[in-house]
């Protein structure tokens, strides 16, 4: 994709995010595009460097699609003590 096009696309993702998260992950991206090193991001987001290099690399690698958060399931179901049970007499 041509710079400009993924410059006019981030900022069109950017105007019409609701979530925070994913508004400073394009706004990364977008001062990326206009010449900002990740240092400079970093200090305008709020973030690390290294999230901020994450952010790069994912869209470097996987375009918009990379910026997408995947959501944790939460944590893993606990075994029954039936479950632990049958666990030892194997």
């Amino acid at each position: 994709m041509e710079s400009t096009q993924a410059f006019i696309e981030i900022e069109a993702l950017m105007k019409k995010e609701k979530d925070r998260r994913m508004f400073e992950r394009y706004q990364a991206i977008y001062l990326q595009l206009k010449g900002k090193n990740a240092l400079e991001i970093s200090e305008i987001i709020g973030r690390t460097e290294r999230t901020v290099y994450k952010y790069m690399r994912a869209y470097r690698e996987a375009g918009i699609a990379g910026l997408q958060m995947n959501y944790s399931t939460g944590a893993p179901e606990r075994l029954t003590k039936e479950q632990q049970e049958q666990l030892r007499h194997t």
